[in-house]
């Protein structure tokens, strides 16, 4: 995959094994189920496994990306892995039991992630992200919507994603969530911050740092503000 800085295997399977165990310690496998979609056609069974040891049962989707996605960079074939989980909820027995769908970039840990989650509302039509200061840019690495809402917004983004103009997969979400916000669905505002902590794997940038948790705060009340009418 291009415009990746977090390169060698090893350490990247080793960061998705420490976050898989962490959410399968962190939440109760009878409110929760763990999806992991693997787009590089690698193997799965030790993070079957993994999962199995700590009471989940993993659902994967998995699959080899074709390289010309690959070649326009990480947003596309992460774009199209937004298509896959709407295709996979359409097919779920239990997809109508969901009540949020959480996502969360593979290796990084959302320390408060229940928390979060018990403030996000039922039976109802929502987004939960944080937005930059000029609007046009969604934080991608964690989000909450409910099933509908990602299935109608959160597909087909693929056409819109050129990373070689500046383009990206955020740019894409932002403009999905200016239509959500347009068509009625609930715009949620995190009422905690997000702890989130781990290494991006496309900038190398750590994540939980004083920085990152200033960073963090000014997007939070951005969001705050946005959904409260003001800009």
């Amino acid at each position: 995959m291009e415009n990746l800085r977090r390169v060698n295997w090893q350490l990247r399977r080793s960061d998705y094994c420490a976050a898989l165990e962490f959410y399968c310690k962190l939440t109760d496998p009878e409110k929760f189920s763990i999806l992991v979609v693997e787009n590089t056609g690698a193997g799965v069974a030790d993070l079957e496994q993994l999962a199995s040891s700590n009471g989940h049962r993993l659902s994967v989707i998995s699959y080899k990306e074709n390289q010309s996605v690959s070649r326009k960079g990480k947003g596309n074939g992460e774009a199209l892995m937004f298509n896959r989980i709407a295709d996979w909820l359409s097919q779920s027995k239990s997809s109508e039991e969901f009540e949020s769908i959480i996502k969360i970039t593979g290796r990084l840990e959302v320390r408060n992630l229940v928390s979060i989650v018990s403030g996000m509302p039922k039976n109802t039509s929502f987004f939960a992200a944080r937005i930059y200061s000029d609007l046009t840019y969604i934080d991608t690495k964690f989000f909450i919507s409910d099933p509908l809402t990602w299935t109608r917004y959160l597909t087909n983004l693929e056409p819109l994603v050129r990373e070689s103009e500046g383009r990206y997969l955020e740019h894409a979400c932002a403009l999905s969530a200016a239509r959500m916000r347009y068509d009625g669905v609930a715009w949620v505002p995190f009422r905690i911050m997000p702890s989130i902590s781990g290494v991006s794997g496309s900038t190398g940038q750590k994540y939980g740092t004083l920085r990152d948790r200033i960073r963090n705060f000014q997007s939070l009340l951005v969001h705050w503000v946005w959904h409260g009418g003001f800009i």
